[in-house]
């Protein structure tokens, strides 16, 4: 807890809302109206090399067992009427370009299917404690 940095500031955050925004127009509207949202793809192994462009799985490449979560920042389309998500990786700012990339939408990755998002506001220590005490009376 030492290394916490919301802790070691007094910082705590209260979830009051979140949303599972599905397929593309539910996400892109969710986006629009709350920011950006966690997306959950399959990851493929060409995807460890991603560097720039528009990521879209090759012939060679092969899925991993489980899930990676992408914050997904918003979304362009191309002239040709192809569209890719912009996201922003936890791999660090040597994957892609400096942390962030473009994934093809309608792409094997199932990042169509689905987005979280959550809407929180933050609150001191203090107040977190005596939120926590009023509930405990009124138990």
């Amino acid at each position: 807890m030492e290394d916490n940095e919301c802790r070691q500031a007094n910082n705590f955050y209260k979830m009051t809302d979140f949303c599972i925004a599905t397929e593309i127009d539910g996400i892109k509207r969710e986006i629009m109206t709350s920011g950006p949202v966690l997306g959950q793809i399959s990851p493929f192994t060409d995807m460890l090399t991603y560097s720039s462009g528009v990521y879209s799985r090759t012939q060679d490449a092969f899925k991993f067992q489980g899930n990676h979560i992408f914050k997904v920042l918003g979304w362009e389309t191309s002239p040709d009427g192809s569209s890719h998500w912009i996201v922003e990786n936890t791999w660090g700012t040597d994957w892609g370009e400096n942390g962030y990339g473009r994934i093809a939408s309608a792409g094997e990755t199932s990042l169509d299917f689905y987005a979280l998002s959550f809407s929180m506001f933050p609150k001191t220590m203090a107040d977190a404690y005596a939120e926590q005490m009023a509930n405990q009376n009124n138990i």
